[in-house]
This record gives structure tokens, sequence and C-alpha cells, in this order.
């Protein structure tokens, strides 16, 4: 039965050449694609070799203001080193703090690793 099935297959593949060319190369190329995909998310999140503790990061990058009278109003954007080390520096959880300019000199980039013990699972 199984060989019945791959010569009707191939016989298929034979009859229509283009077809089959072109619904093969674009099933290659999506599963290709996803595969590209997942394994770009994967090395982004997973604490590899470099960044081995990415799971216990907090990256700070940008910050949201609002009035709390006006409720419309908000900004956002990033804040200045001053303002960052103020928030983050004297933190008692973190195991280290660490704040970088990723704009020139307006914004920066505050990476800190907390110290969170891992809880077992009841």
């Amino acid at each position: 039965m199984i060989k019945l099935y791959f010569k009707q297959a191939f016989h298929l593949l034979k009859e229509n050449k283009l077809l089959s060319s072109i619904s093969i190369i674009g099933t290659a190329l999506a599963i290709a694609m996803i595969m590209v995909i997942v394994i770009t998310l994967r090395a982004t999140i997973a604490p590899f070799a470099p960044e081995s503790y990415r799971d216990r990061m907090l990256i700070f990058r940008y910050a949201g203001f609002q009035y709390k009278t006006n409720e419309n109003w908000q900004s956002n954007g990033p804040v200045s080193y001053k303002t960052a080390k103020a928030c983050f520096k004297e933190m008692a959880a973190p195991e280290a703090v660490t704040i970088t300019s990723s704009f020139f000199k307006t914004g920066f980039r505050c990476l800190i690793r907390l110290l969170m013990p891992v809880q077992p699972k009841q």
C-alpha cells in the first residue's frame, strides 16, 4: 500500500513539474523561515554563554511619565543617567547594576541582575 502511495506521488511530480517544484520550494522556504525565527528567538531569550544569567536580568531602556491630575498627558522616552542612578543604584535586591549609554548623550541602558532565589515547585 505504501509503495502505491509513493508511485502515485512520483507520477504526479513528473506530470506537473513546474507546479511541483514551486510547491516543494515554497514549503522548504516556509520551514526554513520558521526555523530561523525560532532559533533567533531562542538565542535572544535563552541564557547562553556570555550572558548566562539572562533569565535573572531586567533590561530597562525607556520610561513613561504621566501626570496624576491629567491622565490624558503622558511622556515616553529615555531618562537621564542621574535619574537611572537614583532609581537603580540604591536597590538592595539586585546582585549587580550596570548603566550604559546606548544613545550618545541622551539615554542609557540599564542592566540589573536580580538576586532572586529559585523556589522549588511543590
